[in-house]
């Protein structure tokens, strides 16, 4: 009924290039803090829900200094153990 979720490696994880989501738009705030919008889902019973309980199109999401470092890295270029080392040598970590 249930499958069970495959479990990735150290090494498979470490080599992921994380990508910010293409749906989302993003700027950056007066105190250089990243603001992310999220699009509500274009689906007829999110649609159905929005009306009901008046949902926003869209959410926004602020990240502290730190996330919003990580945020920038997250280009598609970088792995996941680049953005550790980069965050470690920046922050003396």
């Amino acid at each position: 009924m249930f499958r069970r979720q495959r479990k990735f490696r150290r090494e498979e994880v470490l080599a992921a290039r994380p990508i910010q989501n293409p749906a989302t738009s993003w700027e950056k705030d007066m105190n250089e803090e990243a603001v992310i919008s999220i699009p509500r889902r274009d689906v007829w019973w999110v649609k159905l829900a929005a009306k009901i309980f008046s949902i926003p199109a869209e959410r926004k999401l602020v990240l502290d200094r730190l996330g919003t470092e990580v945020w920038e890295l997250c280009t598609g270029e970088n792995t996941v153990k680049d953005l550790v080392e980069v965050f470690q040598e920046k922050h003396k970590l």
